[in-house]
């Protein structure tokens, strides 16, 4: 039975704008199975096989861009993380957003990281961590990648 990716985050804001302002709001996508690209906006991508991958995150900023554009980064006014993907066939993915992202679990086995307000989270044996904006990708088959977010969580190679 396929397991479930985790529920990307949540925030909210108040911004008071003074003259006519332009926000450019970006959506993230839903993470996938047996897809090679992760979800819109950062979502960690599976480079073989069939695992799942990260959901990318959601921002408003004032600067066009995806969330891992420095400029678009610059400019943010809010942003929510992006749940991670789970592993087709055993553990889940952590979810997306707070101050640190969730953990994807798996039973017996060390966790890939969420994603921090400062770091990428580290990715679990073998899997590419996250990083600025965008989620670890899983580097083999029936494996899990971070979701996207400020900073993105890990991937997960085995």
């Amino acid at each position: 039975m396929a397991r479930q990716g985790g529920h990307g985050g949540y925030s909210e804001g108040y911004v008071t704008f003074n003259t006519e302002t332009t926000v450019f709001i970006a959506v993230g996508g839903q993470g996938g199975a047996a897809s090679l690209t992760g979800g819109f906006n950062g979502g960690g991508a599976v480079t073989a096989g069939s695992g799942r991958t990260g959901g990318g995150a959601t921002h408003m900023s004032l600067a066009t861009g995806l969330l891992n554009n420095q400029t678009a980064r610059d400019n943010a006014l809010l942003a929510a993380g992006g749940g991670g993907g789970a592993r087709n066939v055993d553990g889940s993915g952590g979810w997306g957003g707070w101050l640190t992202g969730g953990d994807g679990g798996l039973e017996g086995s060390a966790p890939s990281r969420g994603g921090t307000q400062t770091a990428g989270g580290q990715g679990a044996t073998g899997g590419l961590p996250g990083t600025a904006g965008q989620g670890g990708n899983a580097n083999q088959g029936n494996r899990a990648a971070g979701g996207g977010g400020w900073f993105g969580g890990g991937g997960r190679r085995n």
